[in-house]
């Protein structure tokens, strides 16, 4: 499957009978689906019998929509602790599932909607990262919270011990591709806060990089970052 370019895909596989992911990127280590998410995956996957999906498979998400998707969820509300709420339809059944705040680390603000399609493992994809020594792993959810029916407060990212057994700085620096339109500089320092408050400090190399040094998740596709567009305003911001 050709990827669409304002996709991205994650490769969750199944923990404790929750939905989990990695991402070396983000460096987040078993990131649990929790609070209808993983029920909402299972359905899907189940729905399209995808072989040995709890060994890994190919989960590609974007928020504007892109050929073959299989679910489109609408932002319904943020919860009152963090996170968002989002509804739709899968596979004919209404649902709803709680994002935690590792979505701001793929959007810069909660999209309005999203579109998600379930696919098998490519070939050579491992699912599993192993973080190398001295990095740390860290999630906001843990498998533990899958049975919850509402966010534990104050969500931060916990450690994952690294190969040697010492808690490392959870303050990993996250960078991304920073626009050089002073419009689009003011907004995504807006957006650097933020994420700060979620997850601690960022590098200070993250607006001070060179436009051709700024490498990582965003480098080439930077209007996965900014959206400026009436779409993207919530319907609570438009009251």
């Amino acid at each position: 499957m050709t990827a669409h370019p304002d996709t991205l895909t994650l490769y969750p596989y199944l923990k404790d009978s929750c939905w989990v992911f990695d991402d070396a990127r983000t460096g987040l280590k078993e990131e649990a689906f929790v609070l209808g998410a993983t029920e909402m995956i299972t359905r899907v996957v189940d729905g399209k019998s995808i072989p040995n999906a709890e060994q890994g498979f190919a989960l590609t998400f974007a928020a504007v929509p892109f050929t073959g998707h299989d679910v489109e969820l609408r932002w319904l509300r943020a919860d009152p602790v963090d996170g968002n709420w989002y509804g739709g339809d899968v596979v004919g059944h209404r649902m709803e599932a709680w994002l935690c705040p590792a979505l701001l680390l793929y959007f810069c603000e909660p999209p309005l909607r999203i579109f998600i399609r379930c696919d098998s493992l490519p070939s050579g994809v491992d699912p599993i990262w192993t973080p190398p020594g001295g990095v740390t792993g860290r999630r906001f959810v843990d498998t533990g919270d899958v049975g919850a029916t509402q966010p534990k407060a104050a969500l931060q990212p916990t450690i994952t011990r690294t190969g040697d057994g010492s808690d490392k700085d959870p303050t990993q620096p996250v960078r991304f591709y920073v626009p050089m339109g002073p419009t689009l500089i003011e907004g995504f320092r807006a957006f650097r806060k933020c994420l700060e408050q979620k997850i601690g400090p960022l590098s200070k190399e993250w607006y001070e990089d060179g436009p051709d040094q700024r490498p990582c998740l965003y480098k080439d596709q930077p209007h996965l970052l900014v959206k400026v567009n009436k779409d993207n305003v919530h319907p609570e911001a438009q009251q």
